[in-house]
């Protein structure tokens, strides 16, 4: 019987204080919104590019040198450590397309076993295939190049002409740019056989490593085989990189901003629930006076903030990971090559955020509770007497505070009254704008960015 009233009267409550209840959801999910949204798309980035990188076999090393022949190639894969090696030649050549766009032509001498190419239309390259190439989903798509068409590139005076035998994807080149930014309309590339064009010198080897070897160990002795050769690692290999730091950027956003988001959110919620406790006064009296127990009546008010701030860190994390990396991997899209994405689960971490978001409300709302729950039943049926008045500060100082009107004495006696709601106010103000400073300093800096190049 006395549950049943207890639940009727905070349905009742949340009925009449609808506004405040659901401005405690709103700000218990911002929190988790924004940490599992940016760690959703941390993980989404990082889990794509590591399966990517792992099922087309990326190169661990690219070694240029001035001639890879055979005694080269030799000499790096008996190396401890290193599982294989492949011969190729690169270079950037014009085109003969609409625009005269220059194409990043990567020849394999054998087989393409190392950044094996993703096809997407069309078929892989045959070894023996001296006529065909494959070419860059991106490139293909702006240019409106299809299956069979035809391409040329030039070198030194002579044309090669090639037939577009499969579209593709290359884990190589997640970030296809010419050192500048990624434009397909200008810069793409083509794979094909070394045979095709033999005046293309074979400057550069591409190696694997073996699962568990020290790379670090290897590179020293790539560096100590081959003294006078270039050799760039994952982490120096600009797509590579570039697709690595998108996901550790992120990652790096789940510490900032999701802690802005929860300092206000916690701050206004503290507000809230102690002004929705301080207005139960007479209802708290009318408890304890119908003989309620200590334990029911902590229990009723707690509710006052667990189920809203559930419903909110639920409903945030939810929709964060749904939404978020969605909307993020988007616009990664526009500027990088991905042929596909892996979602992954809601993470630990973010089913964290919901137990403390929880907590926080909960020990926020027992806090407010306990400063009137050690009232007497007598005091908390009477109204709530006014905080007694004492001189401020300023009030001190004569000359000054004369020249105060009436309005501005009382608002400043009112915030030196309440200095916790003050502060909270001042942090809350100063939190919030930092976030909109920050969110318009990046919209700027990567439009600036952009339009420089």
């Amino acid at each position: 019987m006395a549950k049943n009233a207890l639940r009727k009267k905070l349905l009742r409550d949340m009925r009449r204080s609808f506004m405040q209840f659901l401005s405690i959801v709103v700000l218990c999910s911002l929190g988790t919104f924004m940490f599992a949204g940016l760690n959703g798309t941390a993980r989404l980035a990082q889990g794509t590019i590591n399966t990517y990188f792992e099922q087309n076999n990326l190169a661990d090393f690219w070694v240029a040198v001035p001639y890879a022949d055979r005694d080269t190639l030799e000499r790096i894969s008996s190396l401890e450590g290193v599982a294989d090696v492949c011969a190729r030649a690169t270079a950037d050549l014009e085109s003969t397309l609409p625009g005269n766009p220059t194409l990043n032509v990567t020849a394999y001498n054998g087989p393409m076993r190392i950044n094996q190419p993703l096809v997407s239309e069309g078929a892989a390259l045959s070894e023996t295939d001296l006529r065909g190439c494959l070419i860059q989903a991106g490139f293909a798509s702006v240019h409106g190049l299809s299956v069979g068409d035809r391409i040329n590139v030039k070198l030194a005076g002579q044309e090669y002409g090639f037939v577009i035998r499969g579209i593709v994807y290359s884990p190589e080149f997640i970030c296809v740019t010419d050192g500048v930014y990624p434009n397909p309309e200008i810069y793409g590339y083509i794979l094909i056989n070394a045979q095709a064009m033999p005046d293309l010198p074979l400057s550069q080897i591409i190696a694997r490593l073996e699962p568990g070897a020290d790379a670090q160990a290897v590179q020293k002795a790539i560096e100590t085989a081959l003294p006078t050769a270039l050799v760039i690692n994952r982490g120096a290999h600009y797509s590579t990189a570039n697709a690595n730091s998108n996901a550790v950027m992120f990652n790096n956003l789940t510490l900032v901003f999701p802690l802005i988001a929860y300092a206000v959110a916690a701050l206004i919620v503290m507000t809230t629930l102690t002004r929705m406790i301080d207005n139960q006064r007479l209802q708290l009296g009318t408890l304890k006076a119908l003989g309620y127990s200590a334990s029911k009546i902590r229990s009723h008010y707690l509710s006052y903030a667990v189920w809203p701030a559930l419903t909110g860190s639920l409903l945030g994390v939810v929709l964060g990971h749904t939404l978020l990396p969605r909307i993020i991997w988007a616009l990664l899209l526009a500027q990088n090559e991905y042929p596909y994405q892996i979602y992954p689960h809601i993470s630990i971490a973010s089913w964290g955020m919901v137990a403390l978001t929880l907590f926080i409300s909960v020990i926020i709302c027992l806090i407010a509770y306990r400063k009137s729950a050690r009232e007497t039943t007598a005091s908390l049926l009477r109204p709530k007497p006014p905080k007694a008045g004492r001189r401020i500060l300023l009030e001190r100082i004569t000359p000054l505070w004369r020249r105060f009107s009436f309005n501005t004495k009382m608002m400043t006696r009112n915030l030196m009254r309440s200095r916790m709601r003050t502060i909270m106010s001042l942090v809350g103000v100063l939190c919030c704008n930092a976030l909109i400073i920050a969110s318009f300093g990046l919209q700027d800096s990567i439009n600036a960015l952009a339009h420089n190049h």
